[in-house]
């Protein structure tokens, strides 16, 4: 599993608890999908796997499920939690709302140096798309986001989006293979890109708005594609906040 999850251990990272690394190494992997929703998660193979006692990889497993995203059962064990379809579009309008802000900022204050930062994010995105890089395309997809809030100024602002989207991530990369999903997904950057080299606050605005609203018809189409991966009622997962 660690090879091909790419999941790293704890003696790399520097003044790092052991928790946390696995923390870390957990939630990317399952925002990637490269834990699939529903799969066992057993306490002795992730010891075995980062060379740690019980104690770090329990820790890790119940932030994870103060987060939503594992499962946690005296009977059934630990798994990967279910994708909560409700929570996803409630995420989808909150990110989007906050999104808006800080691209409208930063289209009024943006300067040459953010913008060669766009571009060079956008152009590894459509180097992924070219030779079907998923990791990477949503690594740069990630990293384009987050350029745009703390660019505008708005620190605080991804720490939350990051925490609250982390389902929505999920159904992305979902989406992902369908046919020309990340070509739009670059082309959809480069509206915003072209709205904030011009300094044009509405168009930022409505670029960031269309872009972010377009996973909304997506949810139904994949819950249906693959029912196993999510779950209706709200009540069976916690939502994470911020």
């Amino acid at each position: 599993m660690a090879a091909s999850l790419g999941l790293a251990r704890p003696h790399q990272a520097e003044r790092r608890t052991n928790a946390a690394v696995i923390h870390d190494a957990l939630y990317k992997s399952i925002a990637r999908m490269e834990l699939r929703p529903g799969e066992p998660l057993q306490e002795k193979a992730l010891t075995e796997l980062f060379g740690v006692s019980r104690t770090p990889v329990r820790e890790a497993l119940v932030r994870l499920q103060g987060e939503g995203l594992v499962d946690m059962q005296p009977q059934a064990g630990t798994s990967v939690a279910l994708i909560p379809k409700a929570a996803i579009r409630e995420s989808i309008i909150i990110r989007r709302g906050l999104e808006q802000l800080a691209v409208t900022r930063l289209a009024a204050v943006a300067n040459e140096r953010d913008i060669a930062r766009l571009d060079l994010l956008i152009a590894q995105q459509r180097l992924a798309v070219s030779i079907d890089d998923q990791v990477g395309f949503h690594d740069a997809d990630e990293e384009f986001h987050e350029l745009i809030a703390l660019a505008a100024g708005f620190s605080m602002l991804w720490p939350m989006v990051r925490q609250m989207k982390v389902h929505l991530d999920r159904l992305r990369v979902l989406s992902l293979p369908l046919e020309g999903r990340m070509g739009v997904t670059v082309d959809e950057h480069q509206r915003i890109r072209d709205a904030i080299a011009a300094r044009d606050v509405e168009a930022a605005s409505n670029a960031m708005h269309d872009h972010l609203g377009v996973m909304i018809p997506y949810i139904d189409h994949l819950s249906s594609s693959y029912p196993d991966y999510f779950v209706n009622a709200r009540e069976a997962h916690r939502v994470p906040t911020i």
